[in-house]
């Protein structure tokens, strides 16, 4: 006679077992490819710009943001960024393209319920948290205030239900 495993009787530990609907995990998924996504297709934006165009385009794509939000969004950093160099912005699609990619490997990793997924996205969540709090309390803002909430939600609902979410495959 086999082995029973877990108090399961043999006939039925080769029966798979199916997995439970998790709604906010999936809007967990659908986020981090959109954020991907989205951050892919601004690099392959700056990449695909004439390098002469580029500068001049950031700094017309600036003043927009900062006249459509009514007050600066980047703190008055604007002349900063005005003078930003054309290398500066290359490096900065290039780190979109490695944290597009990082987002995307993210999803499909959850799509798997792998478990490497799952605390990688906790991880990624929580390391901003304390930055995110320094934020609200230099600047408040509505928007930093529901990326702070956003932020602490997922890693909150991640880490609770890991063993649901996870099946047997999540160790910890």
């Amino acid at each position: 006679m086999p082995p029973v495993l877990h108090g399961m009787p043999p006939i039925l530990q080769d029966v798979p077992v199916q997995k439970e609907r998790a709604p906010t995990l999936y809007a967990i998924i659908v986020f981090k490819l959109f954020k991907g996504a989205v951050l892919l297709l601004f690099a392959f934006v700056v990449f695909s710009m004439g390098s002469a165009d580029l500068r001049d385009e950031f700094v017309r794509s600036l003043k927009e943001v900062s006249q459509a939000a009514g007050r600066s969004p980047f703190g008055g950093a604007e002349e900063s960024l005005q003078n930003i160099s054309l290398r500066t912005i290359q490096l900065i699609a290039v780190g979109s393209i490695l944290y597009g990619v990082f987002s995307l490997v993210e999803g499909v990793g959850l799509i798997f319920r792998a478990s490497w997924a799952g605390w990688m996205v906790i991880g990624e969540s929580a390391i901003f948290i304390p930055l995110e709090v320094w934020e609200v309390l230099a600047r408040f803002s509505i928007p930093a205030v529901l990326i702070l909430v956003l932020n602490l939600a997922i890693v909150w609902y991640l880490y609770s239900n890991r063993r649901r979410l996870f099946a047997n495959r999540f160790s910890g």
